[in-house]
């Protein structure tokens, strides 16, 4: 159930960015004609538009795969290879 409420606010949210990009679009002719001021390539509506359709990407994103920031086996790993000037090396094999 609550995946579902999850999902059609994702897809409100989706939709009301698309409707502020499409407007945002239409305004791009008549501010350069205007003269307003548009830093980067997009007028403000259309960028803020653009980074808040990335952030939703990003919470979904987020929100199916979880991310775990503890390395230490593989640190512990790294700590036992062997190095030469730094770099790990691949010991000879021998018979």
């Amino acid at each position: 159930m609550q995946e579902l409420q999850l999902r059609t606010k994702q897809l409100e949210v989706l939709a009301s960015i698309q409707s502020l990009e499409d407007s945002a679009l239409g305004l791009l002719a008549s501010e350069e004609d205007c003269g307003r001021a548009v830093v980067g390539k997009y007028p403000a509506e259309v960028r803020r538009a653009k980074i808040a359709k990335y952030k939703a990407k990003v919470r979904k994103y987020r929100s199916r795969v979880r991310v775990c920031r503890l390395f230490q086996g593989r640190s512990r790993i790294a700590r036992q290879k062997l190095r030469e000037n730094g770099r790990f090396i691949k010991l000879p094999i021998s018979i």
